[in-house]
């Protein structure tokens, strides 16, 4: 576990003190940084509080996508026991362990299929429903954090919702003029190797040896290194940024790449131009659009995925966000089931998966109804 425990001195009487320690969470946690190195100390009691309503009953979520990302997110869970993310997080301040989580991500697909079986109306749109049988934890954002990464919030009761989507572009079996930038599988240097075994030999393997320019500049052409698909150098940066991106081939053949292993070189807030970029991702063809995980990844689906600081708040988490669309509360349910470099530390943002798109323009129009900042909510089953 990443976190640490102090207990707080209380000058109280019995009576009171008996009082605070039912009523209020006393263990510190520390939050780590993508590479496991602790940041900073901090009380869960600042971020999340106990909640009863959510104060609407407009829920907008598919509920059989919702349960195939929550059914995706506890497999891994159980296949992945030794993962850094696979824990209860900051949550334990409040009583909540691994197997809360576990136990609500089963009982969001219990409850969908039971109902859908029964043909009858989803419960897990009832927002009534979600209070009787859902722990509330109401989420204020970490504003200071937000003032040091340059983030404005609109205020500290609010997280920024950003949004992040699959692109889709044209690729190429060969290199064009056009198609100049390759999507490369991982060296061959390390096909068998895990990534924990990997990691032991980095000093030997090709895959960290050089940066996204150089890899731009042709530096694995001689290297053996298979190239998966030729894309514009544009492709080739929506597909780091975003992690995945389908592929139309010249015959028409659609393609799903995703993010493999990167070049051990982290991603940088303060450069704010991507090309700039110097973290390069390999990548693997996979059968759907790709969340959290290593070698092994979750298959999440648009509108019910949240990523967002996993290592810290723990994988698998069930999440709402509520937000007013036109003048009326709206909120939407997702599952915390992928992250990214952004997101270590970060208590004052999410990223809502919101869909595949050609284009920005598209991407834009599509989530013009999505809020930038909303009320948030992680949920636990009672």
């Amino acid at each position: 576990m990443s976190h640490s425990i102090k207990r707080s001195t209380l000058k109280v009487g019995l009576g009171s003190a008996l009082a605070f320690l039912l009523a209020s969470p006393i263990l510190a946690f520390t939050l780590t940084d993508e590479a496991g190195k602790q940041v900073k100390q901090i009380q869960p009691s600042q971020y999340f509080a106990p909640a009863t309503q959510f104060g609407t009953n407009k829920i907008e979520t598919d509920p059989a996508k919702l349960a195939a990302v929550a059914r995706e997110t506890l497999s891994f869970i159980r296949r992945h026991r030794d993962d850094r993310a696979v824990q209860a997080g900051l949550f334990a301040d409040f009583k909540v362990s691994l197997a809360d989580v576990e136990r609500t991500l089963d009982k969001i697909v219990k409850t969908v299929d039971e109902d859908t079986k029964a043909k009858r109306p989803q419960r897990i749109l009832n927002s009534a429903f979600l209070e009787k049988e859902f722990r509330l934890l109401s989420w204020k954002a970490d504003s200071a954090g937000a003032q040091q990464h340059k983030v404005k919030l609109q205020d500290n009761k609010r997280l920024r919702i950003t949004k992040y989507l699959v692109y889709e572009a044209k690729g190429h079996n060969n290199q064009t003029a056009d198609a100049c930038c390759a999507l490369y599988a991982l060296p061959p240097d390390e096909a068998n190797l895990s990534p924990e075994q990997a990691e032991a030999k980095k000093a030997e393997l090709v895959r960290y040896r050089y940066n996204k320019q150089q890899i731009v500049a042709g530096a694995l052409k001689d290297k053996g290194v298979k190239p998966l698909v030729w894309l514009t150098r544009q492709g080739l940066e929506d597909a780091l940024l975003q992690g995945s991106i389908l592929v139309t081939m010249p015959d028409g053949r659609k393609r799903m790449f995703n993010v493999h292993r990167n070049n051990g070189i982290a991603y940088d807030r303060t450069i704010k131009e991507p090309r700039l970029q110097r973290r390069y991702w390999y990548f693997k063809e996979v059968a759907g659009i790709l969340g959290y995980g290593q070698d092994d990844k979750i298959i999440v689906q648009p509108g019910v995925t949240f990523a967002g600081d996993v290592f810290n708040l723990g994988l698998g988490k069930l999440i709402a966000i509520k937000y007013n669309l036109q003048g009326k509360p709206m909120m939407r349910l997702g599952v915390l089931a992928d992250t990214g470099g952004a997101f270590v530390p970060n208590l004052y943002q999410l990223d809502y998966l919101a869909g595949v798109y050609p284009d920005r323009a598209s991407f834009n129009k599509a989530v013009a109804v999505l809020p930038e900042f909303a009320e948030t909510f992680v949920l636990i089953a009672k």
